[in-house]
């Protein structure tokens, strides 16, 4: 999934997530991560054949981590010069 917004702390690699700290971003990142992760969970769900998601932000306990993997931006496509 791609996000236009960035969120503090979510990088390249593998970050661990705590409740407290997603609770603790600026509102917009805290709804972009909550996003990413919902989304997340209700793919994973319907991939595992589930009824429902297994993992959401509201799921997460104070002292349960989650680890996130982000890879880098992808680069915007330009439109190539028309030929003549």
């Amino acid at each position: 999934m791609q996000h236009l917004r960035g969120v503090t702390g979510l990088t390249p690699g593998v970050t661990v997530w705590q409740k407290t700290q997603i609770w603790n971003l600026p509102p917009a990142e805290r709804e972009t991560i909550t996003t990413l992760i919902d989304t997340a969970g209700v793919r994973s769900g319907k991939a595992q054949g589930l009824p429902g998601a297994i993992t959401s932000v509201v799921r997460v306990g104070c002292f349960l981590f989650m680890h996130l993997g982000a890879s880098p931006p992808a680069p915007l496509l330009e439109t190539p010069p028309p030929h003549d």
